[in-house]
């Protein structure tokens, strides 16, 4: 054991015992005067739950008591942020694990693949050997070339708790074609389903057609609104109550359609739109008439013009907007038609500004006061922040 690993066991130690001196021992079946060996997997767990990779390899190793509480929160997730510091992962020696531990198999939860030309298809045929239940999330994509989709799909496919996941978001190539879709789409268990389009299907668009499938929440990636975009949105309408979206460059004659889609599920709640726009358009305007049950709405750089803030749904709860702006001035981002829209508001609870690449960041004080006299919590960021909406 190194002394690095010795200085983590210590940290842990500690933060166990001082947890534990403030919860009841009704509660944690622990001692007051507790020990590493006294610690209840429960409280281990909350403790875990906090650590890094390798703070949770070296707990595995510091105490026996602790081994399978730190195995299970260090493989519950396995992804390329693996490690704190987002080094790629060694995959042959995790591979290596995987496939020599049913035990370990079994606490897989959150499985995030990021294929490049460095990672070989061989450490992660585990993939296979996972147990049908307990897999909740699984995340495979690449920019691989052509040659080792097929390759990618047959390791997909061969998992056999595809069936049972709650989230699967897959690159386009991977899933081949439309009739490999319905496939996906046929689970019963299926929550939200993530398409990352790096090219059209192979066959023709799946028929749009409206179905009880379970989706409620669909992740789109594309440079623009191909065919299958909007036949998968309104195949999955009657359920869909969260919709992302992320375009490259959504050209102006796809802009109509993409309302006339949206107008077709009036009861979504949540709709993450990201792209630019070098001066505001009415997009958004437009979609926010024919959602009336909107309660999160959250978009890219000049997608707004004056009227948004007038049309914004009465249901709305949280606004996340990105601006643009120079060091003088914020002409593109109308703010005086923020303060009259926001603090009139009869739901809205929090707003959060950003500014966009390159922008500089600006206070709104006005827009502060005005939220505030209302009761709306404003937080505006510094810098730009990318949150990930398709791998959540």
């Amino acid at each position: 054991m190194t002394w690095a690993s010795v200085a983590y066991a210590g940290l842990l130690l500690a933060a166990a015992c001082y947890l534990c001196s403030f919860l009841p021992a009704t509660i944690t079946n622990v001692k007051r005067s507790a020990t590493a060996q006294d610690c209840n997997e429960d409280v281990l767990d909350l403790i875990f739950a906090l650590c890094s990779p390798p703070t949770l390899a070296a707990a595995g190793r510091a105490c026996k008591a602790w081994r399978q509480p730190a195995q299970r929160a260090l493989f519950a997730t396995i992804s390329p942020k693996w490690h704190p510091e987002n080094i790629e992962p060694r995959w042959p020696q995790l591979s290596r694990s995987l496939d020599e531990s049913a035990q370990l198999r079994s606490y897989v939860r959150y499985v995030r693949i990021l294929f490049t030309r460095s990672v070989e298809l061989e450490h992660f045929q585990w993939l296979s050997l996972l147990p049908s239940q307990g897999l909740n999330s699984l995340v495979v994509y690449g920019n691989q070339d052509s040659r080792t989709f097929p390759a990618l799909r047959r390791l997909v496919l061969s998992c056999a708790a595809i069936k049972s996941v709650r989230s699967l978001v897959l690159s386009s190539p991977i899933i081949g074609d439309t009739a490999q879709l319905e496939f996906y789409l046929s689970s019963c268990s299926l929550e939200h389903l993530g398409v990352i389009f790096l090219e059209a299907f192979s066959t023709t668009p799946m028929a749009p057609k409206c179905s009880t499938r379970p989706i409620r929440r669909l992740s789109l990636q594309s440079s623009d609104l191909v065919d299958d975009i909007p036949n998968l949105i309104q195949a999955c309408s009657k359920t869909l109550r969260r919709l992302d979206l992320n375009f490259v460059n959504l050209k102006p004659p796809n802009r109509e359609r993409l309302t006339a889609i949206l107008a077709g599920v009036p009861q979504l709640e949540h709709l993450f739109l990201a792209w630019s726009e070098y001066r505001p358009i009415a997009l958004l305007d437009n979609i926010c008439r024919y959602l009336p049950n909107l309660r999160h709405l959250r978009a890219g750089a000049c997608l707004y013009t004056l009227d948004l803030f007038s049309n914004i749904p009465p249901t709305l709860k949280t606004l996340h907007l990105e601006y643009r702006s120079t060091r003088t001035s914020t002409e593109l981002f109308p703010v005086e038609a923020a303060i009259r829209g926001l603090s009139s508001h009869p739901a809205l609870e929090r707003v959060t500004l950003q500014p966009h690449p390159g922008s500089p960041f600006v206070e709104f004080p006005q827009l502060a006061t005005a939220c505030l006299s209302r009761g709306v919590h404003l937080l505006v960021l510094p810098t730009y922040f990318r949150e990930s909406q398709l791998y959540e």
